[in-house]
């Protein structure tokens, strides 16, 4: 079995058990799933800009296609979506990457959706089952990854402006 469905097989297995988990049922949290992952050279966005492996020596895009339940018209951000991992030679020490680019979110898995590249990109989605796509540099020794969404720890917190 290629790595590349070895990548995919995992991260789905991992975001699926890690986002449904305690929350199944649940009418404020949206529910991920996994369709595939592809490793790329560059991706090109609708916004002008691009990430580009100059050599790809050390690291590649991945890009993790998902299905996204949404239980409310929302707005997703890039930057709410990381990947873990450990790389190959050291196993104990966990590393991270953040979301570089996301495409807008789409109603079938079929569209290509459009890119945007950025450090703050968005996307209004609406409410119902809608397709993204984030991409995530990645050193070449990685052979696993899992896909972490942020959620508030603690809400509405005073600000003291003394």
């Amino acid at each position: 079995m290629s790595n590349k469905y070895l990548v995919s097989i995992i991260v789905s297995l991992l975001l699926f058990f890690t986002t449904t988990n305690g929350i199944a049922g649940s009418k404020d949290k949206m529910i991920f799933k996994v369709i595939s992952t592809k490793i790329v050279m560059k991706v090109k966005g609708i916004n002008g800009r691009s990430m580009t492996w100059k050599g790809a020596k050390k690291a590649k895009g991945i890009i993790i296609s998902l299905q996204v339940n949404v239980p409310k018209d929302m707005t997703l951000w890039s930057t709410d979506f990381n990947i873990f991992y450990f790389h190959e030679n050291d196993k104990d020490q966990e590393d991270r990457g953040r979301s570089r680019a996301m495409t807008l979110a789409v109603s079938s898995p079929d569209d290509e959706g459009a890119w945007i590249v950025g450090n703050y990109v968005k996307t209004p989605v609406k409410a119902g089952t809608r397709y993204i796509k984030l991409l995530f540099p990645l050193e070449n020794d990685v052979d696993k990854v899992s896909v972490h969404y942020s959620y508030p720890v603690v809400k509405d917190i005073p600000v003291n402006r003394d």
